[in-house]
């Protein structure tokens, strides 16, 4: 069972790998690179949903697709690295972040929901010139999503419910617990 404790376990973990020592002279140009690609991957996500839900519908959506397609992956592939590394880079603090959690829920439901189309409608929408249902509501579904995640990005850092004293509370596990148990192997 994952519990509060071994959350704080697991984060203090990572933050004890040192990608904070080695990453912190590129800190800011990894951000940099992040925020980049989020903004070609969702531009590329807003070209692709809107042609979905029927708007410009002067190229078909395979025209399209075959076109952004490799763009997105590729801007997602680098957001999704960068991000990585900008969680390990502080993940007590990352992790503590009110809109965190309800990010990383929402970029999982927007990529069940691409897989989902993928499966179920891609074939469909590539073929005919009027776009069925299920992809004007993947469509639908997936700017919602994506919208999601970008509100929760703007609000993460300094959010209206952000609470610092979250951090601070895991900080000072970390900080305790290493106390703890050099007392506890003196005592033998």
């Amino acid at each position: 069972m994952f519990d509060a404790v071994s959350g704080a376990s697991l984060l203090t973990a990572l933050a004890d790998l040192g990608v904070k020592d080695w990453l912190a002279p590129a800190h800011y140009l990894v951000r940099l690179v992040h925020i980049l690609s989020m903004a070609a991957f969702f531009g590329g996500i807003l070209l692709l949903d809107l042609r979905l839900l029927g708007i410009r519908t002067a190229l078909s959506f395979q025209a399209i697709s075959g076109y952004v397609l490799p763009y997105v992956i590729g801007a997602l592939g680098v957001a999704l690295m960068t991000g990585v590394l900008l969680f390990l880079y502080d993940p007590v603090a990352v992790a503590a972040r009110p809109y965190f959690a309800p990010k990383m829920v929402l970029i999982g439901l927007a990529v069940l929901n691409a897989m989902a189309f993928q499966a179920l409608g891609h074939k469909k929408a590539a073929s005919s010139r009027r776009l069925p249902g299920v992809a004007r509501g993947a469509g639908a579904v997936s700017l919602a999503l994506w919208f999601g995640v970008v509100v929760c990005a703007c609000f993460n850092k300094l959010g209206p419910l952000a609470s610092p004293s979250a951090s601070a509370q895991i900080a000072a596990q970390k900080t305790i617990m290493p106390v703890t148990i050099r007392d506890k192997r003196d005592a033998r």
